[in-house]
């Protein structure tokens, strides 16, 4: 109809197609951008990894020097007893000078397979406090590490490292040697920020040591997952939530491979673990730009092309009903294409 207004947009008309081309055209320039923002921030999270790692395990050095330490010298004190582990109050003495002369041990035994203590540093010898400890050690003789919250015969917690010993080639029992856990505490040079907490655990997910109360930390261990299914496996990390509901991040590193293990609880907020929080930003920039270009392609588009060919129809339109010419040219400022359109008019 002669004078009707001009047709509204329409998904075919110039400005949705020009934004579907365009939007095709970055498609592939789109997808690449995603894709490496994902790389970037998968390095970003590995590299975040590495450093928390690291740092988790030079605060818990102290820790993996005591062990270490303990497992040698209780590896030494296996072969000194071997040959005289059968004569009466020998036994017995060489753990006594032993302990007698370090600052570091404050008790030492030999436990038989019965679960009686053969000799100890103490002069005392027969059925242990817990004899059920050592039934399942007898099965599957191995270095062990354990926490004994209250030392029967020290009095106090302490770290007991137990070591396999044998008697003419055969497993017969094992050595033990107990370190005060108070010497543990701020035995490495290293620290952590003070909303870190820090623990130790062995390959049975049973706690040895906290920088602070063990059942203060409870609450923050991961509501889903124990101790020992954190076991195994290279220096790793994750995020969950804690038996409080709130979502921490947690570091795994091991201390001594397939005895102890170190775990660091982060806060979320913390700095260091930013690179664990989803970037969302990062992930909507191909979006964004998208949108942006598409944006800027309409509004040039609309400018410089739908608006003049719509003011040019609105001229024939009203040519066609009153035959007048209007007298302002559509000339000024128009690409050329649309202004030989206007002077042909």
């Amino acid at each position: 109809m002669i004078g009707a207004p001009g047709p509204a947009l329409t998904p075919s008309g110039l400005a949705a197609r020009i934004i579907l081309f365009l939007s095709l055209a970055l498609l592939p320039i789109g997808g690449v951008a995603y894709v490496q923002t994902a790389k970037l921030n998968e390095e970003s999270r590995a590299r975040s990894e590495l450093s928390l790692s690291a740092l988790t395990e030079a605060a818990a050095s102290g820790e993996r020097e005591a062990i270490l330490r303990a497992f040698g010298a209780a590896q030494a004190l296996a072969a000194a007893i071997e040959a005289d582990r059968d004569i009466a109050g020998a036994c017995s003495q060489i753990l006594s000078t032993f302990v007698e002369s370090s600052e570091t041990y404050s008790f030492s035994s030999v436990i038989g397979l019965n679960g009686e203590i053969e000799c100890a540093s103490n002069g005392l010898v027969g059925p242990l406090p817990d004899p059920g400890r050592i039934a399942g050690w007898v099965e599957e003789p191995r270095p062990r590490v354990t926490l004994n919250p209250y030392g029967p015969f020290s009095g106090e917690s302490v770290l007991v490292v137990s070591e396999p010993l044998t008697q003419d080639g055969v497993f017969s029992g094992y050595l033990t040697l107990s370190v005060p856990s108070s010497l543990l505490a701020g035995s490495s040079q290293a620290s952590l920020p003070g909303n870190v907490n820090l623990m130790t655990f062995n390959a049975q997910g049973d706690p040895l040591s906290a920088r602070a109360e063990i059942e203060r930390i409870y609450p923050r261990l991961p509501d889903t997952l124990g101790l020992q299914s954190l076991v195994g496996g290279p220096p790793h990390s994750f995020a969950a939530t804690d038996h409080e509901g709130v979502r921490r991040i947690y570091v795994v590193t091991p201390l001594v491979p397939d005895m102890v293990y170190a775990l660091s609880i982060w806060p979320e907020d913390s700095g260091r673990v930013a690179a664990f929080s989803p970037n969302r930003l990062a992930g909507t920039l191909p979006f964004l730009m998208w949108g942006a270009s598409v944006v800027v392609a309409f509004l040039a588009v609309n400018r410089m092309v739908i608006r003049p060919i719509r003011q040019l129809g609105r001229r024939m339109r009203l040519f066609a009903r009153s035959r007048l010419l209007p007298r302002a040219s559509l000339t000024a400022g128009l690409p050329d294409e649309l202004q030989e359109m206007e002077q042909d008019f």
